[in-house]
């Protein structure tokens, strides 16, 4: 097919003798397998129908969507004379969105499915749809909101147990899809846990079956090392990543009020975005994260000055975290604007993550005030010659105003000059340590008009 030139997808059947798969042969079936995508699949228990997805493709007719898309969507076909016969398109499928990945649960009452129907929290979701005895299907449920995410969720499976496994790129993980795990609790299901490194890597890893009786599974997976774009692996009996709770409050800094609206932002220690939530009326988040690893912990509110901490989880202990933000108003001390410190890295003149964080603290001042002009000063430590310094400085000061700029501030608004290491923090001369080096490698913010 044109976008990557790989082959159209068709649906295979293979042999499991002992710990070998063998004797993989493409179904041959022309009403399943067209010219077109045929891709996941699920058997009811007496083997009498099958549900699969592919191209939005239906009696002769490849439809589109107003946009010109050709939509995933599923379909059912019977066991009959010893072949499939009748495929047939659910009544849910659209032309508009996409409908596909079927599971079934260990009953057959319960058909789920991955969509990205009106409606949804993500990018995708799953849905639930009852089967009746006559095998006609209900009204589509999404699943709670502790398993769909903002992000996708795919590929969903239901072991013997009633347990559930799907992949991932919203939930906590190691990197593109992860498998997870959400244990029967009813008719709902429990936290999802990640199925750490015995099933998940760095890469996307996907369409997981597990039978918890023999403790073996398979999984999908585009990680390096493989034989194609996509490989299949066996696993063997799950580890789900060691996780712990943490909560945390975000609080006025002087009244010690809670705040509520405020968006909270979980990264890992490499700078990647785990998880965003919004505070409540108590001004608490709740984040689920990997045990003894580092992390940051950001808060923003509208009238706030933005705010960070880090955090190292322990294994077994829910952790209890306050973090306070100053009202905007309040990080205006005489004619300076007074934020956390903005540090540049040695010989560097770029705006790091970190910078940027705090910059937008002045950003939102200024768009409240939008009178107030302001003058950045940037400043070096003494590891260079002075003419070396006075021209890092300069552009130091220069890739500030460039990003407050860049943030919709008018640039006649903001103005910058490098002082080199003429004016140090700490003048510890040629004995500073690097602390002290770091310290003197810094922005200020003068107010020249409010």
């Amino acid at each position: 097919y044109g976008w990557n030139e790989q082959p159209y997808l068709d649906i295979y059947k293979a042999e499991k003798v002992g710990e070998t798969i063998k004797n993989a042969k493409l179904l041959d079936n022309k009403e399943v397998n067209t010219k077109y995508h045929e891709g996941n699949m699920a058997i009811t228990a007496d083997g009498k129908r099958m549900y699969f997805d592919r191209n939005d493709y239906f009696e002769g007719d490849y439809d589109k969507s107003e946009e010109g898309i050709n939509q995933i969507n599923l379909y059912y076909v019977d066991w009959v004379a010893g072949e499939w016969k009748g495929v047939q398109s659910v009544a849910f499928n659209s032309d508009e969105y996409s409908t596909g990945h079927p599971a079934l649960s260990p009953d057959g009452n319960t058909l789920y499915f991955v969509s990205d129907m009106p409606g949804g929290k993500g990018m995708s979701d799953i849905y639930k749809v009852s089967v009746s005895k006559d095998g006609s299907l209900g009204t589509p449920q999404r699943l709670s909101d502790n398993i769909n995410t903002e992000g996708k969720e795919l590929f969903p499976y239901v072991d013997s147990n009633g347990d559930l496994y799907f992949s991932s790129n919203g939930h906590m993980g190691l990197g593109g899809l992860d498998v997870f795990y959400a244990p029967s609790k009813g008719s709902n299901f429990g936290e999802p846990k990640n199925l750490g490194l015995g099933v998940n890597s760095s890469d996307d890893d996907f369409a997981f079956i597990y039978d918890p009786v023999t403790e073996e599974g398979f999984v999908s997976s585009n990680r390096a090392g493989g034989m194609g774009s996509d490989d299949i692996y066996t696993t063997k009996k799950l580890e789900p990543l060691c996780e712990v709770e943490m909560i945390v409050q975000i609080l006025n800094e002087y009244t010690k009020a809670p705040i509520a609206g405020a968006r909270v932002d979980l990264y890992d220690k490499l700078g990647n975005k785990l998880s965003t939530k919004t505070t409540g009326n108590d001004g608490k988040v709740t984040f689920i994260a990997e045990c003894e690893k580092e992390h940051e912990v950001q808060a923003v509110m509208t009238d706030f000055e933005s705010n960070s901490i880090d955090v190292e989880m322990a294994s077994d202990v829910t952790l209890n975290k306050t973090i306070n933000l100053r009202p905007i108003e309040e990080i205006i001390v005489d004619d300076k604007v007074v934020l956390n410190p903005i540090y540049f890295d040695l010989d560097k003149s770029n705006i790091k993550p970190q910078a940027a964080f705090e910059l937008d603290n002045l950003v939102a001042l200024m768009k409240k005030y939008p009178n107030m002009e302001i003058k950045a000063e940037s400043h070096t430590d003494n590891r260079a010659s002075d003419s070396y310094n006075m021209d890092l400085s300069e552009r130091r000061a220069q890739s500030t105003v460039q990003y407050v700029i860049s943030q919709g501030i008018d640039e006649s608004r903001i103005t910058g000059e490098g002082f080199g290491e003429s004016r140090p923090k700490i003048a510890c001369g040629d004995n500073c340590t690097e602390e002290q080096h770091q310290q003197n490698r810094r922005s200020e913010f003068i107010i020249t008009k409010r």
